[in-house]
This record gives structure tokens, sequence and C-alpha cells, in this order.
């Protein structure tokens, strides 16, 4: 709920309560406060974590507000978006070209929440697939931008958020002419970092037992 929160916030400030009563009900007291530091940079670390996009949508929809254990919004939100009846639509997004490419998904965020407390669960449904289809387009559209600086065309796709099924699904049709590589033996979420903590540590001690 805080980065949902933190997006209505800096689009609608204190007045999107009034627009998302729902949302608004979920969040603790002092949430102003919570803004105030946030827009001071005051325990307010940057991500550039997928799963915490998965979660502010998951929020956005009244999917879940918060994680009980983890990786449950984004769980619940791709569970939700496979009941959907129609095919999915791409939102908004953009793609900054420069030294480092970033990717703008806030268009997308917003038409995703707004109206969204109105919404029928299936039309919920609808939305959490556009989502997924959205984000899958925005990895397709930067992988092509990379390949073409790299001359590269094998492709790793890890980090938990592609633990997400339908997000891979809508993924792999639109790179289909890469060489995909995807974890088996080794999960590709935190985990995944655990193992290659623990195999560079050994590694290390080998090499100092052989010094």
């Amino acid at each position: 709920w805080r980065l949902a929160l933190w997006m209505l916030y800096r689009r609608d400030g204190a007045g999107f309560a009034a627009q998302f009563p729902q949302f608004a009900a979920q969040l603790p007291t002092g949430w102003e406060l919570l803004m105030q530091a946030t827009a001071a940079g005051l325990s307010a670390p940057l991500t550039s974590s997928a799963g915490r996009l998965f979660d502010a949508a998951a929020a956005l929809l009244g999917v879940a507000y918060r994680n009980a254990y983890e990786g449950q919004a984004p769980i619940e939100l791709e569970r939700l978006a496979r009941t959907a009846r129609r095919a999915g639509r791409v939102l908004p997004y953009t793609v900054a070209e420069g030294a480092r490419l970033t990717v703008d998904v806030l268009p997308a965020l917003y038409a995703l929440a707004d109206g969204a407390e109105a919404l029928t669960v299936e039309e919920r449904a609808g939305r959490a697939l556009d989502f997924h289809v959205t984000m899958a387009a925005a990895v397709a559209e930067v992988l092509g931008i990379l390949s073409v600086r790299t001359g590269l065309r094998t492709v790793a796709l890890a980090g938990g958020v592609f633990q997400n099924a339908l997000l891979l699904e809508e993924l792999l049709p639109r790179i289909g002419g890469y060489h995909v590589l995807l974890p088996h033996r080794v999960p590709p979420n935190d985990g995944g970092i655990a193992y290659g903590q623990a195999a560079v540590a050994l590694a290390r001690m080998a090499h100092s037992q052989h010094a």
C-alpha cells in the first residue's frame, strides 16, 4: 500500500482520499506524516524491484493491501487476472532512452486505479490482466532496445517477478526471436541470491586454503 499511497498522493495530494475511500480506509493512522517524510527523503529508499509495482497494482485494485507472506499481493493479483473474460490491453507507459533506460509505469498504474473502486470483480480482473500485459510489453520493449545497443540475442529472465507464470506467458511470445534462459535448479527470487552468496563464499574459502 505504501507505493500506491505515494503515487496517489503525488498526483492528487490529500484529496485522493475522497476519490479512493476504500483504499484510504485501509491506511494506518498518521499516513500524512509518512508522506511528509517520504517527500523529504527520510527513510524512503529507492527500489528497483518490479515486485513493488505488483504490490501497488494489487492495492489499487483492492486485491491485497498488505503481504501476510512473501509475494502474497502479486500472487493474488495474478490469480484475479486469470479469471478475466476478455483479452488484456497494454496500458500507457513510457521508456526514456539514455545511458540508463528508465521505464515509467506510473501512467499505467494511474489508469489502473482511476474508477477501480466502482468496478465489478470481473472488471477488476480485466484490469489485473491489463497490468500483466503492460509489464510484459514494457520488458519486451526494453529488451529490444538493449539488443540493438549490444547485439546480444540471449536473455536471462531472473528476479522474483518471473515466478509469476502469467507474466512469463505474456512475455515469451513477445521475445520469440531471443534465446531465453530461465532458472530451473535455483529459484529466481531471493533464494537464488542466497545460493549465489553461498557459492561465492565457498569459492573464496577454497581459494584461501590453496593460497
